[in-house]
C-alpha cells in the first residue's frame, strides 16, 4: 500500500506540475492570440482612419455633405475592404460605403468621443444587428470646427470565428499534451519507485535473516548509492552473523572446558577418592583457576552487554597513574617468572590522570594478559607511560607472535577472534576499545607477524568535556 501510494503521489505531483505549465502556456497563448488578431484589426482601422481624416481635413469644403461626397468618391476608387460612415453632429449617418444615409442616430461611445475631438474605438453590436463590428471614429473639421465624424469599421464575426477555431485547436492540443504528461508522469514515477520497491523487498528478506541476497545497481544516482549501501549492510550483517556464530561456539567451548574440569573433580570428591593429598590439592587448584576463568568470562560478557546497550559508564577522578602501574607490575611479576618472560614497567613517579581508574586497570590487565599469552619463553613484555603537556600515552609492547596485517583492523570488532588457536572469548579488545573511546582516546595497534605487537592509547590529561 505504501509503495503504491508513493508511486501515485509522485505521478500526481509530476502530472499536476505539467498540467499547470500547459494551462498557463495555453492561457498566455490565447491571450496573445486574441490581442494579436484584434490588435491588428484595430491598428489597421486607426491608421486608415487617421490618414483619411488628415487627408480630407486639408481641403476646404463649405458643407459636410460636400465633404462626404468627396470622401465617397475617393473610397469607391480605392475599393477598400473597410466600411466607412460620415456622421453629422446629430449622430446621423449622412453617407456610408453603400452611398446610403439613415435618419436614425447612432449613440455609440466611439462617435461621442470623436465629436469631443478625440479618436474613439469601440467593439460591439450595432442597434438592430446581430453582427459584431470594430469601429474607429475620427473628428471631421471644416475651418477648424468639428462638423462630423469619419467612422471606419470592420466585421468582427469572421475574426471571432477564426479565433474560436484557433482556440479549439489549441485546447485539443493542450488536452493531448496533458494526457501524454499523465502517462509519462506515471511511467517516470514507476521507474523511480521500482528500485525502491526492490530495495524494500530486499530489506525485508535481510530482516528475516537472509543475508546472502544483494541488490543490483541500475542507476548512478541516490538510489544507486542506496543500493550499494544496502549491499554493504548485507555483507556486514553476514559477517556479523558469522562472527556471532563463531563467538557463540567459542564461548560454548570456553564454558564447557572449565565446567567439565570442575565437574570431574567434584565427582572425584563425592566418591571419596582423596587419599592422595597432593592430588587433592592439585584438583582444588585447578578448580580455583577454572572458576576464575569462568568469573573473568562472565565479567567480559557483562561488560560486552553494557557496551552493546550503550550503558557502559565511567566514574572519573584524578588519580596517580604511576601508582596504578606499580600495582600492575607487582600483579604480573609472578606470571612473568612462571612463564620465564621478562616484564619491565617504565614510567615517571608522578604521573596523574583524570579517568576511571578501575576501567583503565581493566584495559591494562587485558592488554598484558594478551601480551603474556602470545609471548614465548624468554620473550619480553614492556609497559610504558609517557606524557607531554596535554596527553598521557600508555603502551604495551611484546616480541611475541604478532598479528597478521589483514587482521589488525578487525581484532577490535565485536564477535571477532583472530586466527590464533589460543583460548579466549574474543571480547577483550572490543571492550578495551570502547573504554578508551569513552575516555576520549583511541586504541592504536601496530604489529608485525612473528616479531611482536605494540598497543598504545593516548589519553588527555583532563577531559575536554570537563573543561567546557
Amino acid at each position: 500500500m505504501i509503495r503504491k501510494n508513493l508511486k501515485n503521489r509522485m505521478a500526481l505531483a509530476f502530472g499536476t506540475l505539467i498540467v499547470c505549465v500547459v494551462v498557463l502556456v495555453e492561457v498566455f497563448f490565447l491571450i496573445a492570440l486574441y490581442q494579436y488578431y484584434y490588435g491588428t484589426v484595430v491598428q489597421t482601422l486607426v491608421q486608415e482612419s487617421a490618414a483619411s481624416t488628415r487627408y480630407f481635413n486639408q481641403y476646404s469644403f463649405e458643407t459636410l455633405s460636400a465633404l462626404a461626397q468627396r470622401i465617397s468618391d475617393e473610397k469607391r476608387q480605392e475599393k477598400s475592404y473597410l466600411d466607412f460612415q460620415i456622421i453629422d453632429l446629430d449622430n446621423r449617418v449622412i453617407l456610408d460605403s453603400y452611398r446610403m444615409s439613415y435618419t436614425t442616430s447612432l449613440q455609440t461611445p466611439d462617435i461621442q468621443k470623436a465629436l469631443s475631438g478625440k479618436v474613439g474605438i469601440w467593439k460591439g453590436e450595432p442597434s438592430g444587428s446581430d453582427e459584431t463590428i470594430i469601429a474607429v471614429s475620427n473628428p471631421i473639421r471644416i475651418n477648424q470646427q468639428i462638423v462630423g465624424v469619419l467612422r471606419y469599421s470592420s466585421s468582427a464575426t469572421e475574426l471571432d470565428q477564426k479565433i474560436t477555431q484557433f482556440m479549439f485547436l489549441s485546447i485539443v492540443l493542450a488536452l493531448i499534451l496533458i494526457s501524454l504528461s499523465v502517462i509519462v508522469s506515471y511511467w517516470i514515477a514507476k521507474r523511480i519507485v521500482k528500485p525502491i520497491t526492490d530495495l524494500t523487498s530486499l530489506a525485508k528478506q535481510i530482516a528475516a535473516g537472509n543475508f546472502l541476497l544483494t541488490s543490483q545497481k541500475h542507476q548512478h544516482d541516490e538510489v544507486g548509492v542506496l543500493s550499494e549501501t544496502m549491499n554493504i549492510m548485507s555483507q556486514e550483517l553476514r559477517k556479523n552473523e558469522q562472527l556471532k556464530n563463531e563467538f557463540i561456539s567459542a564461548i560454548s567451548h570456553e564454558l564447557r572446558t572449565p565446567l567439565t574440569s570442575i565437574n570431574g573433580w567434584i565427582e572425584t570428591i563425592q566418591e571419596g577418592q582423596l587419599e592422595d593429598r597432593e592430588e587433592t590439592e592439585l584438583g582444588l587448584l585447578i578448580m580455583k583457576k577454572e572458576s576464575q576463568r569462568l568469573t573473568k568470562l562472565v565479567e567480559n560478557l557483562l561488560d560486552f552487554s553494557h557496551y552493546q546497550a550503550g550503558q557502559m559508564k565511567l566514574e572519573k577522578e584524578m588519580f596517580s597513574l604511576s601508582q596504578l602501574l606499580t600495582e600492575i607490575e607487582k600483579q604480573f611479576s609472578r606470571l612473568s617468572k612462571k612463564q620465564n618472560v621478562t616484564f619491565e614497567v617504565k614510567h615517571k613517579p608522578d604521573i596523574e590522570l583524570y579517568a576511571d581508574p578501575n576501567r583503565i586497570k581493566q584495559v591494562l590487565i587485558n592488554l598484558l594478559d594478551n601480551a603474556f599469552k602470545f609471548t614465548p619463553v624468554e620473550g619480553r613484555v614492556e609497559l610504558t607511560a609517557t606524557e607531554d603537556s596535554q596527553t598521557i600515552t600508555v603502551t604495551v609492547t611484546d616480541n611475541g607472535a604478532g598479528i597478521e596485517e589483514s587482521e589488525i583492523k578487525n581484532i577490535t570488532k565485536r564477535f571477532y577472534k583472530a586466527s590464533s588457536k589460543k583460548k579466549g572469548s574474543g571480547l577483550g579488545l572490543a571492550i578495551c576499545k570502547e573504554i578508551i573511546q569513552l575516555h576520549e582516546g583511541q586504541l592504536v595497534i601496530n604489529s608485525v607477524l612473528g616479531k611482536g605487537t605494540s598497543i598504545s592509547f593516548p589519553l588527555p590529561k583532563t577531559s575536554q568535556i570537563e573543561k567546557t
